[in-house]
């Protein structure tokens, strides 16, 4: 194809491409270059996120909820307690850290620590109390009233 054929000063190449990036559009000059902005996580105060301790929570919980549902375990309800609990009580810290910034990327395994570790809590008490209830019931019992 000649320019003839095209048409006077067109070509089959624009000389510049605009990319309409929203309500903030500026106009680009010939020759400069497209400005991209990406957004590489969420923002907070200071420029970064506080660390938490969601991974050791939830293996906390992890390491409980095994004592507690394991074979080998399932005469003693201790260990899960003595897992569980502080497993809670770092995992409550580290909740009120995901609230003052609900967009923390730790905030799902918080919040799963947190499910699990009161799962395990609350196994751990059933246990015990079966057990509570079990040694009344036996002693009674051998006693012959």
């Amino acid at each position: 194809m000649n320019e003839d054929e095209v048409g006077q000063g067109s070509s089959e190449i624009p000389a510049t491409i605009e990319i309409d990036s929203g309500a903030n559009v500026q106009p680009k000059l010939a020759g400069e270059p497209a400005v991209i902005h990406v957004n590489t996580g969420p923002q907070v105060a200071g420029g970064q996120l506080e660390s938490t301790n969601a991974t050791a929570t939830l293996v906390l919980g992890i390491v409980g909820m095994m004592t507690a549902l394991g074979l080998a375990t399932m005469c003693c309800f201790g260990p899960n307690l003595c897992l569980a609990i502080p497993a809670l009580v770092i995992g409550n810290a580290d909740r009120a850290k995901m609230l003052a910034n609900p967009h923390h990327p730790d905030k799902g395994m918080i919040q799963a620590a947190n499910v699990l570790n009161w799962i395990g809590v609350i196994i751990g008490i059933l246990g015990l109390f079966l057990y509570l209830v079990l040694f009344v019931i036996l002693g009674a019992a051998s006693t012959g009233y």
